[in-house]
């Protein structure tokens, strides 16, 4: 048993899977409760026993295919504590309309494994594996809502471009096999630390993994994808995708380039330089011209993944860890903007457009609030918790000498600003011209204020993440 041990919880959510499976197999609640209490009582059941492997050793496991440390039992616990707040604002947003709602339960645990697989990969080949049981299940859950033509538009698009892009990444992994004669990642960094003559189709190999990597996260030439599914898919699958699967990006990001090509790292770090930068610039002008917020959100993120990927480029532990840092609190972010549009949605009406929030500070003053928080802390105004990850990463552009690269970010982050306090000054001074009518449920309600106030609680006390972030590299 002590064998399987470190597997513990990939093995504990493809049970709670094939559990809730099963349930919806046999149940007649329409809304599929039974189903929804298994999948988020097994989440927890995840979350506690992961709670108490946060210090243990790092060890490889299973013929050099799995790695057990500190940072992927965090990312786990990221990941899955996503899921389970996602899953809270899902489950009101799913009730009114076309949605198989047990099919829904089941394929999020299904994503939330790959991502438990992705960041604990120690093989190109669980890398893999990961990534395509995370990306087949978001395909269907995009294309869930069946009454809306949108929906099916918007999977179409993201499995096309995604399956691209896993063929760039499959790819670059054979040629790196090809060179290397090996799949474990650590093997192959050994072996890239030694002088070959095969050193540029190594170097070739590592441009098409990149480009996976880079559409995974979001950032600029491979971010076509982000508005289109962001704006057709479903708002509760849209506040999923943008969340969890950005923390696992993060565990991906780590484990290819940090573990397993770490001996080219003058070469990868400046093509992710290149992909932030433009990310930021591109990102930020773009989300001012948008009047759909779930599209400002879709070039926000795109924005944000750009702050992110300068963390890698700084190259030392301080980077990594600010980087880590900034993906939790992005996640945090973009769930509770969603959540939002959740709530503020009902059966044939969904509240997308920045005129469906006029007046909302006036005629609702506590949810006028609770979305100023959000807003505010995704344009990084102290004390609120955006702020923290934005400064540690240009602390750490300016302790490694790109002391020119902090300035181009701030700058952007300064552009960024006006289109935040857009949606705060359509809230709270623009007139309003309807009644707004919110979900009835006390979950999400209870979910949303502590997603929100939670940005003014951690705001004040930052390192009660940022310590474990620097604890996963040190």
């Amino acid at each position: 048993m002590n064998f399987l041990n470190p597997l513990l919880p990939e093995i504990a959510i493809l049970c709670v899977a094939c559990l809730a499976l099963f349930s919806d197999l046999f149940s007649k609640d329409r809304e599929k409760k039974t189903c929804y209490l298994i999948t988020q009582l097994g989440i927890i059941s995840v979350f506690i026993l992961l709670l108490g492997s946060i210090h243990q050793p790092k060890q490889i496991l299973y013929h050099g295919t799995f790695v057990f440390d500190t940072l992927a039992t965090l990312l786990k616990l990221g990941i899955l504590l996503l899921t389970f707040v996602a899953l809270v604002y899902a489950r009101v947003f799913i009730r009114d309309r076309r949605f198989l709602r047990g099919e829904y339960y089941t394929l999020t645990l299904f994503a939330a494994l790959g991502m438990m697989v992705m960041v604990s990969a120690h093989s190109l080949l669980t890398v893999y594996l990961g990534i395509e049981l995370l990306s087949l299940t978001l395909y269907a859950m995009i294309a869930m809502q069946r009454d809306d033509k949108r929906a099916p538009e918007a999977a179409v698009k993201y499995f096309v471009t995604g399956a691209i892009a896993s063929g760039f990444l499959l790819y670059g992994m054979s040629l790196l096999y090809g060179v290397t004669g090996h799949l474990k990642l650590s093997a192959i960094s050994q072996v890239l630390l030694e002088p070959t003559e095969f050193v540029w189709l190594a170097r070739f190999a590592i441009v098409f993994m990149l480009a996976g990597v880079v559409f995974k996260l979001g950032l600029v030439p491979f971010h076509m994808w982000i508005p289109d599914v962001y704006h057709g898919a479903p708002t509760s699958v849209t506040a999923f995708i943008a969340s969890a699967p950005k923390v696992a990006a993060f565990g991906l990001t780590i484990r290819l380039l940090l573990e397993g090509v770490n001996a080219q790292v003058s070469d990868w770090s400046q093509i992710l330089l290149v992909a932030g930068m433009l990310s930021i610039g591109l990102g930020n002008l773009v989300a001012l011209a948008q009047t759909n917020f779930k599209r400002l959100l879709a070039y926000s993120g795109i924005a944000h993944m750009g702050y992110f990927a300068l963390g890698f480029f700084a190259g030392d532990y301080g980077g990594y860890a600010a980087s880590m840092f900034y993906v939790f609190v992005y996640a945090m972010m973009t769930l509770a903007g969603f959540g939002l549009l959740v709530f503020m949605s009902r059966l044939g009406y969904e509240c997308e457009d920045l005129d469906d929030f006029k007046g909302l500070g006036q005629q609702n003053a506590w949810y006028g609030l609770m979305f100023t928080l959000v807003m505010l802390s995704m344009a990084g105004i102290p004390p609120l918790l955006g702020f923290w990850p934005k400064l540690e990463i240009f602390r750490a552009l300016v302790a490694s000498g790109y002391s020119q690269v902090a300035v181009y970010a701030v700058i952007f982050s300064v552009v960024g600003l006006y289109y935040y306090l857009r949606v705060v000054k359509v809230i709270f001074f623009d007139k309003a011209t309807k009644d707004f009518m919110f979900m009835p449920s006390r979950s999400i309600r209870f979910a949303l204020t502590f997603n929100c106030l939670g940005f003014v609680v951690l705001g004040i006390s930052p390192d009660v993440i940022y310590r474990y972030c620097l604890m996963a590299f040190s």
